[in-house]
């Protein structure tokens, strides 16, 4: 869940302004249950500082409630790229994150992921040691 609202949270913004927020967020709203109870006037003081408001703070619900349906009946651990994209704004930097955090799946041979910082974290773990980062 961490990495769709960082996704959600990252468009059109740097990680370094996102990473200001998002431990406020997440200590707010800690799991998904959280997010979809939240009141959305809430999440979006806590993200305006980001140029973010109504819109993606609605969102941030909405997505946590569709995560909480499609979890419900399922593993979280088994989510196919379809599921996982189909939930309210989430994209490819939402699969990959996932792949890599949850399901634990770092990328073989030609490592390509779709984020310059899970590419990084991807080639920091696999010992390939470009990463200043991680």
């Amino acid at each position: 869940v961490e990495a769709a609202c960082i996704d959600y949270l990252l468009e059109r913004k740097t990680r370094r302004q996102v990473d200001c927020v998002l431990h406020t967020f997440l200590e707010q709203w800690p799991t998904a249950e959280a997010t979809a109870n939240a009141d959305w006037e809430e999440i979006s003081a806590v993200i305006s500082p980001l140029g973010l408001g109504i819109k993606r703070a609605k969102g941030l619900v909405r997505f946590s409630a569709e995560y909480i349906e499609l979890t419900k009946d399922c593993d979280e651990f088994c989510l196919g790229e379809t599921q996982v994209t189909g939930l309210f704004f989430c994209g490819m930097y939402s699969w990959s994150a996932y792949k890599i955090f949850i399901r634990g799946e770092l990328p073989s041979g030609s490592v390509r992921v779709c984020d310059h910082a899970l590419q990084s974290y991807v080639e920091y773990q696999l010992g390939l040691g470009r990463s200043r980062e991680w």
